[in-house]
């Protein structure tokens, strides 16, 4: 295929942006992405709502954005906590 060659690794060590294209095959090898979609709400109720960790932190956050834009539609869901990384806990 014409212009196809190697993929380079590009590291976002302060997070980042950017825009990519769905014809194209990206690999998250650590993170999250965030992704912000525009759709029409007979078009988004037929999507799955993205599960998000069920933390505090990310539940206020999800409080704050609907204080912020009550009129915008937020399409996910709170799912179990991330259980603790066992190597981070003190002996």
């Amino acid at each position: 295929m014409s212009g196809c060659g190697e993929g380079s690794e590009i590291k976002f060590e302060n997070g980042g942006l950017t825009i990519q294209d769905a014809r194209v095959a990206f690999e998250i090898k650590k993170g999250t992405p965030i992704a912000t979609v525009f759709a029409t709400r007979d078009v988004i109720t037929r999507w799955a709502k993205v599960v998000l960790p069920g933390s505090p932190q990310i539940s206020e956050k999800i409080a704050e954005l609907q204080r912020e834009s009550p009129r915008i539609g937020y399409h996910f869901e709170l799912g179990p906590p991330i259980p603790a990384d066992p190597s981070s806990r003190a002996s």
